[in-house]
């Protein structure tokens, strides 16, 4: 693995909340980590913005090539945030973003890009992504190895895959997919549990023992408290974009994620509710 550094930090900008909506939120109490992390088109800037006091920072970062700002990002232990595949060039770049922004080199992946992933248990699983076509081959990628291996292939190619880990299992779903999986870290097998919407873009969270998933067209779902296989739906998700270009980030009882149009969304896991909270470019 090879560390490089970044360059000097660019500028911070102040981003207008909506107030009415931030007048009573925990968004003001003193939190710990708060930063979502996104690159901006074919660049290898850095855009940081704080949820805690809603500030954005630009960083450039030294990497061998310019980034897309669809590389799957998803978060580490320790405030760290794994990155992997690019497009123009198409290419399988993986590197680990430290919280002092120090970058981290790993072993390349496929030549992918738009991939779905998330962290569990020492190791980041990788599902579908985008080489001209979408495709259905999954990865998992050793942090202690720094080593790629195949698991088994989606049921369906899909791109920007949205998953969370829930007790050794991951729920995915894509935005071409029409069900919601559920992938076995044990057995590397995957069950549908639900059929969604196709050609929508999936949040798939989990908080307070139940799972939830927000569809930009379509309905918000439910699961069972400690039941990850029986749903229902709580009605239209008011959630509108195409596409994440963050990660989630978990504070209190939220969650929060970023559009590729910019805007900044809260969804509550008390009130079920989702809220666009800033437009941040």
């Amino acid at each position: 693995m090879k560390n490089t550094e970044d360059s000097k930090e660019g500028g911070k900008a102040e981003l207008k909340p909506n107030l009415k909506l931030f007048e009573n939120s925990w968004v003001k109490k003193n939190l710990d980590y708060s930063k979502l992390m996104y690159f901006q088109l074919r660049s290898n800037v850095l855009s940081i913005v704080d949820i805690k006091n809603l500030s954005k920072e630009e960083r450039k970062i030294a990497l061998p090539e310019p980034i897309n700002r669809f590389t799957l990002m998803c978060q580490l232990p320790n405030n760290r945030i794994f990155c992997y595949g690019n497009w123009l060039p198409m290419s399988g770049l993986a590197f680990i973003i430290h919280s002092d922004f120090k970058i981290e080199l790993l072993s390349s992946g496929k030549p992918f890009f738009a991939s779905g992933g998330v962290y569990f248990n020492g190791k980041v699983y990788v599902f579908g992504g985008y080489n001209g076509k979408a495709v259905s081959a999954s990865q998992i990628y050793s942090l202690q190895e720094n080593r790629w291996q195949n698991t088994t292939d989606l049921q369906e190619p899909g791109t920007f895959s949205n998953c969370d880990s829930y007790k050794g299992k991951i729920l995915l779903s894509g935005i071409k997919h029409s069900k919601l999986y559920i992938y076995d870290t044990f057995s590397e097998c995957y069950t549908d549990l639900l059929q969604l919407t196709p050609d929508s873009c999936k949040i798939i969270c989990v908080g307070n023992s139940r799972g939830y998933v927000l569809q930009t067209s379509g309905d918000i779902f439910e699961s069972e408290e400690d039941n990850i296989y029986s749903w229902k739906s709580l009605g239209n998700s008011s959630v509108f974009g195409t596409n994440l270009i963050s990660y989630k980030v978990y504070l209190e009882n939220s969650v929060y994620f970023i559009f590729c149009y910019g805007n900044l969304y809260q969804f509550n896991l008390s009130t079920k509710k989702t809220d666009m909270i800033v437009k941040i470019e």
